[in-house]
């Protein structure tokens, strides 16, 4: 009983010599171009060496940028003293939502009249994605790094209208967050 009891102990220690591993990530990004659109995101991570990192995200965005979910992979592949390039790869599931007007007869559908629109829906589709985004951080201290997040390479299949492969994606815009590690 006594070994089974160290045995646990030791793990335990273990467990927590590798606590400086583990990432805390949350950014915000907008865009105004016609229409304002808002996304937030939240990762978490653990790097697996000095470059490498694994984890889970989740987005939520306003307008344009749909729910976005999935897995991730980040490599840290240059690091000039406090500043440091990556790229964020990952596999991810899209739920977003898009503006079916039905016409009505007489009328045109484009003509803004949404609030008064009996026809207006709000349609939810789904896509899955792979996607690599560049970033640009800037480690303040050793446990807070803040990062620009830029643009996004993407290879999406959305169910209702196919494959799309793009640069700077559909649901790509500009963001900003913080990375704390524990």
């Amino acid at each position: 009983m006594k070994r089974f009891v160290l045995v646990c102990v030791m793990g335990f220690l273990s467990l927590t010599a590798w606590a400086q591993n583990w990432t805390l990530d949350g950014s915000v990004g907008f865009a105004f171009d016609g229409d304002f659109s808002f996304n937030t995101a939240f990762k978490i991570g653990r790097y697996i060496n000095d470059k490498v990192n694994l984890g889970i995200s989740a987005n939520l965005g306003y307008m344009r940028n749909p729910i976005k979910a999935g897995v991730y992979v980040k490599y840290d592949f240059y690091e000039f003293e406090k500043i440091y390039f990556a790229l964020t790869g990952g596999i991810y599931y899209y739920l977003y939502f898009y503006d079916n007007i039905s016409s009505i007869s007489g009328s045109d559908s484009g003509s803004g009249y949404y609030s008064n629109n009996p026809f207006y829906e709000r349609n939810p589709s789904s896509a899955i994605g792979i996607t690599c985004e560049p970033n640009i951080a800037y480690r303040i201290n050793q446990h807070i790094d803040m990062y620009w997040q830029f643009g996004q390479l993407g290879f999406w299949y959305k169910w209702y209208s196919g494959i799309l492969f793009g640069i700077n994606g559909f649901n790509t815009i500009p963001s900003f967050g913080l990375i704390f590690k524990f």
